[in-house]
């Protein structure tokens, strides 16, 4: 109850406004309800009045890192470690200022650090796990064995309390899906549901959301007025959760976070249905056994190569574990930029400076050299403080300050109206671009990109063959830079390709809504009748 905790939060401080925690308590329900500004108004006011008070820094920071103001955030962040540098929740905020300035070995450190001093903070272990996916030194056994000791600790102490389930055992008959999930809202994973949300048979399928959504949209309306079943669920704690869940008697339940933030990964692991699926939010395995099944396809996980380091089965859609329905703000492609401009822009719209690693700063400063004339366009989080390690990287290797354009975070219809500055996109590694990659696809721009070894670096790969552009996919670095710049010089095929591609989508799988939920729906039957055979085979 977000505006009566505000406004109680405000006639407290009328009453004391001298105490430090009512400003900051305050703060806490501002930020809830998207209030940045304020909130940090509330938090910096905490941290004046008590100056060694670290979680004021630290709420402070992460309103401002919100913000995007990085560099103020990461400097709240610091007092708050110096004031508490055995605190995991501090340590955890600190990590996350550090990831969205592309700090991200400094930001592993930091969340190791709090792993250490806060073991039994699963969505520390979860926030670790992700930022790992950003750096290339990471193997993908390396990142195996990170998560299943995620699982060991968090997890797998569940196993021991399993109930068997007594969901009817009848293979053909309407099922119950459930679906988990904190980003019902505007979000990347929102724009992969909504298709299947709507194709949905409801005659054989009747849907349950569980929603931990904070502040709610449109879409989030959109998703409930689509739903049998709404539950809210952001303040339930995991055993009340996986009781609800139980009570309502779900026969398939779907995970739609993985390990990012807001997941409820330890409720899975109390195996409150019979049968379990990760699908969407994140670009790995989850490490919990307790999970049956992940949705993917087989150019993120090619068949007997990726199978080994996942505690799930996976489930191959093809020819895309994908369905994209193009945003509503999405105005007409413009015609190519360099008939405009006289040269090529690149462009980079991913807005997650994390992306922008090392071995992408090496690969793009190959690209830009080797086309003197052309131009780079960023978007990134926090505008120039988010790109600044970018924009450093590239300097060293010689590349004009004036030839590079960093754009901050911008509203959707900003966003998509700022491919018509762009001629090609180039993907980063190992991190590729996903709902970027498709919106760019859409705006008329292709994407070059680098496929790499794990999920996570083939999804520009999984994105392209899907809309019949293999040849954009490289398999090495120097492949990716001679396919960046032989378009650059020949930029023909580009215009080519501008005036096709909305065409070339729509003709595609990735925007067969019906036959990709059809396929869905199919493999959901098929899990279940496994389970059911399961049944009829222990006698139970």
């Amino acid at each position: 109850r977000l505006p009566a905790a505000v406004a109680l939060g405000r006639d407290a401080i009328r009453q004391a406004p001298g105490d430090a925690w009512l400003h900051l308590n305050l703060g806490v329900a501002l930020e809830r309800t998207g209030r940045l500004e304020a909130a940090g108004e509330e938090n910096r006011a905490a941290a004046g009045l008590r100056p060694d008070y670290p979680l004021a820094f630290s709420n402070l920071a992460m309103a401002l890192n919100k913000l995007g103001r990085l560099r103020e955030a990461q400097s709240a962040h610091q007092r708050a470690m110096e004031l508490a540098p055995e605190d995991g929740g501090i340590l955890d905020g600190a990590a996350a200022s550090m990831l969205a300035c592309g700090r991200v070995a400094d930001a592993i450190d930091v969340w190791r650090r709090a792993v250490a001093v806060a073991p039994g903070d699963a969505a520390i272990g979860s926030n670790l796990l992700l930022a790992m996916h950003y750096d290339e030194q990471f193997s993908p056994q390396a990142l195996w064995e990170a998560h299943r000791q995620w699982a060991a600790r968090h997890a797998e102490p569940h196993r021991r309390s399993f109930r068997p389930h007594d969901n009817d055992p009848r293979p053909d008959r309407r099922l119950r899906i459930g679906y988990v999930s904190a980003d019902l809202r505007r979000h990347a994973v929102a724009t992969f549901l909504q298709p299947i949300f709507d194709r949905h048979d409801r005659g054989r399928f009747e849907i349950v959301c569980y929603s931990g959504v904070g502040v709610a949209d449109d879409f989030t309306q959109r998703f409930r007025a689509r739903a049998d079943g709404w539950r809210e669920v952001a303040s339930l704690g995991d055993d009340a959760l996986a009781e609800q869940i139980r009570g309502d008697r779900i026969d398939i339940l779907v995970d739609l976070s993985g390990h990012i933030a807001g997941n409820r990964l330890c409720v899975f692991a109390r195996k409150p249905a019979p049968v379990q699926v990760t699908y969407l939010g994140y670009p790995d395995t989850t490490g919990v056994d307790a999970v049956d099944y992940r949705f993917t396809d087989a150019v993120h996980d090619p068949p007997n190569e990726t199978d080994a380091f996942h505690a799930e089965r996976l489930i191959r859609l093809e020819p895309s574990a994908w369905c994209y329905r193009p945003p509503e703000e999405a105005g007409e492609v413009s015609t190519p930029p360099f008939e405009r401009a006289g040269f090529i822009t690149f462009g980079s719209l991913h807005n997650n400076a994390a992306k922008l690693t090392a071995v992408t700063a090496e690969m793009w400063g190959e690209i830009l050299s080797g086309t003197p004339t052309s131009r780079l366009l960023i978007l990134a989080h926090g505008g120039e403080e988010g790109a600044g390690l970018m924009l450093d990287r590239l300097r060293r290797r010689g590349i004009a300050r004036d030839r590079i354009e960093v754009v901050a975070k911008l509203p959707p219809r900003d966003y998509l109206a700022l491919f018509s500055r762009v001629d090609l996109s180039l993907d980063p590694f190992p991190y590729n671009g996903h709902t970027t990659t498709l919106d760019s696809s859409w705006m008329g721009v292709p994407t070059v990109t680098l496929a790499g070894q794990a999920h996570v670096s083939r999804a520009g790969a999984s994105v392209m063959r899907a809309l019949g552009l293999a040849e954009l996919v490289a398999t090495t670095p120097a492949q990716y830079i001679d396919l960046a710049v032989g378009l650059a010089q020949n930029p023909a095929p580009l215009a080519e390709l501008r005036g096709s591609m909305r065409q070339r989508m729509e003709r595609s799988p990735v925007r067969d809504e019906r036959a990709f939920t059809a396929q869905i729906e199919d493999a959901y039957r098929r899990m279940w009748r496994a389970w059911c055979s399961s049944i009829a085979g222990s006698g139970g």
